[in-house]
């Protein structure tokens, strides 16, 4: 196989001598060779390009699966109680925080003396260390310490700022008379959001293909939310002016979440560490962790809503013989589901474009 690519290189593999033909032998292969060899079925590329192709599949099954449970749990809590927003909210963010916490400590490293070195080697080594990674000395804790982080703390507050924002309007308009299936199809519309600030603020290009997608997504959600309206003006009963605020807040949400989606993939390319993958996983725990104290203002409007579930119908929990609201059980399941959809939209996001990302 070697010598036809050289063949077709342009190499001659039949030299005069013997000499000559072991020094092309073991010269290294031409470019076009090299690409050529990473697309056979057993080589190490091809096989780097089934695993990252499984990745991706088995992600979007899980923003499939996890995101269809989660809307319609969601569903459910909103009939009992609609402006539970910031509960449904607190829960989501505190159940992926600990999973997250649990899963970044590391045993503390005892830090060894390290021998006398010159001063060229000192500064060559601290600036090395300070660039690709950054300690979390913002918590102390015994015997065990979070893992170093890629991207510095700074992006990370940006992220949380935007991503909070978004969480919040976007469970706050289903108190606004806003349909949840007219919510799944109006938060798929940050296509042609993503497209246009990936073209104008970022400098992204896109093929005709993809452009092609973002229109015939976008059309649909256009007919989805024009019939939504005519439906809505057949029920008097049902305020425009109220439908129309929870449908402003949708579209401030979804402008926000394309620019953060592009912002997250400008943020992994800069500080994506040569030989691993993207810090989509520490960037999941950190957007959420450090959101927590950003619902402290909020925690009289959670407990108001805490007191009003205990009033709810209840239900018999198996084995333990306990009555519980159903509405807990509600959301219970949606906070897991939750969690699962949210693994798999970060594992795209660390491995595909935002355009693919926000598609899916």
């Amino acid at each position: 196989i070697i010598m036809s690519l050289r063949k077709r290189d342009g190499i001659n593999v039949k030299d005069s001598t013997p000499k000559e033909r072991k020094r092309n032998t073991d010269s290294p292969l031409p470019p076009a060779s090299d690409k050529l060899l990473s697309k056979l079925p057993g080589s190490a590329g091809a096989q780097q390009q089934r695993s990252k192709h499984a990745v991706v599949v088995s992600a979007i099954l899980l923003v499939i699966v996890g995101c269809c449970v989660n809307n319609v749990s969601l569903e459910f809590i909103v009939r009992e109680d609609p402006t539970s927003a910031s509960l449904v909210t607190f829960s989501q963010f505190l159940f992926i925080s600990i999973e997250g916490f649990i899963v970044h400590l590391q045993w503390k490293q005892q830090k060894k003396r390290q021998p006398p070195t010159s001063n060229s080697t000192t500064h060559t080594s601290t600036a090395t260390a300070t660039a690709t990674t950054h300690n979390n000395n913002f918590i102390w804790l015994p015997f065990v310490e979070l893992r170093p982080r890629q991207i510095p703390m700074f992006n990370y507050f940006v992220m949380v700022a935007v991503f909070f924002m978004i969480s919040v309007v976007n469970n706050a308009a289903l108190g606004f008379n806003i349909s949840m299936p007219f919510h799944m199809v109006f938060r798929s519309g940050s296509l042609i959001a993503t497209a246009a600030m990936g073209r104008l603020f970022f400098g992204q290009r896109y093929s005709v293909v993809q452009l092609g997608a973002v229109i015939a997504v976008t059309a649909g959600i256009l007919c989805a939310t024009l019939a939504t309206i005519s439906s809505q003006a057949s029920q008097p009963e049902i305020g425009i002016a109220t439908w129309l605020t929870g449908m402003f807040m949708l579209l401030f949400a979804l402008l926000l979440s394309s620019g953060l989606g592009l912002y997250q993939e400008r943020t992994y390319n800069r500080y994506q560490q040569p030989g691993y993958e993207k810090p989509y996983r520490e960037t999941m725990f950190y957007s959420h962790f450090i959101a927590l104290p950003c619902f402290v203002p909020l925690f009289w409007d959670m407990m108001s809503h805490v007191r009003f579930w205990a009033t709810l119908p209840t239900v018999q929990v198996p084995l333990i013989d306990v009555a519980v609201p159903a509405i807990w059980g509600h959301l219970l399941v949606n906070v897991v589901s939750q969690y699962v959809c949210i693994r798999g939209v970060f594992t795209l996001t660390g491995n595909l474009a935002s355009l693919s990302t926000t598609l899916v």
